[in-house]
């Protein structure tokens, strides 16, 4: 055996021993030539899913947990579906199959995925999203709370606006008119007077 083919064969048994036990004496220089392979996790407590292109078929495979180990694989299917852009019923189309994950020629694509796949790296761009969308989240909810709050302020204010017909009788009349008119609260908005002609 190669020093190249034992690196792989160590890469591939700290990945997934399992895996590795089942494929004595194969080549892992020549795994099948997959292409696209990727790993993404969704979520801190759901499966990630690997995936990847070979002769123009879409395969993937959910995977045990976060942390690669010996039950990574067990009793998983492996995932085999049509090339994107063809659609139901045209040529080259057909249903996701199933495939046995431990079925030799399934195991090599398998192999050549997880050798392929920078696992500490797909995990770190799931934090960075994970945290990218927090923030989105968050500045959206500052958001609605703010808007909320000068709603419920315009609304406290009507009482008082409602007599007034020019922006000299009352000094926060322009402002407060300009304010609803860009956020447009629905009912305060309507109950501003003159609110077309400003």
């Amino acid at each position: 055996m190669s020093r190249r083919e034992s690196e792989k064969l160590a890469k591939l048994r700290e990945i997934c021993s399992e895996l590795a036990d089942k494929l004595p004496g194969v080549d892992l220089d020549k795994l099948p030539a997959i292409e696209s392979p990727y790993c993404e996790y969704n979520g801190p407590f759901s499966e990630p899913c690997a995936g990847f292109n070979y002769q123009g078929a879409r395969y993937h495979i959910w995977l045990d947990s976060h942390t690669p180990g010996a039950s990574w694989l067990h009793g998983k299917t492996l995932y085999k579906n049509a090339p994107l852009g063809i659609k139901y019923k045209e040529s080259g189309y057909f249903k996701t199959r199933h495939l046995d994950s431990e079925k030799a020629c399934n195991m090599l694509l398998i192999a050549a995925l997880l050798l392929a796949i920078d696992f500490p790296a797909a995990k770190l761009a799931w934090e960075a999203k994970r945290m990218a969308d927090d923030i989105a989240r968050e500045s959206e909810e500052r958001e609605a709370q703010r808007l909320a709050g000068l709603q419920s302020l315009f609304t406290l204010a009507l009482p008082t606006l409602k007599g007034a017909s020019r922006a000299a009788e009352s000094p926060i009349y322009a402002d407060m008119v300009r304010a609803i008119g860009r956020y447009r609260f629905g009912e305060a908005w309507e109950s501003f007077p003159d609110q077309e002609s400003r």
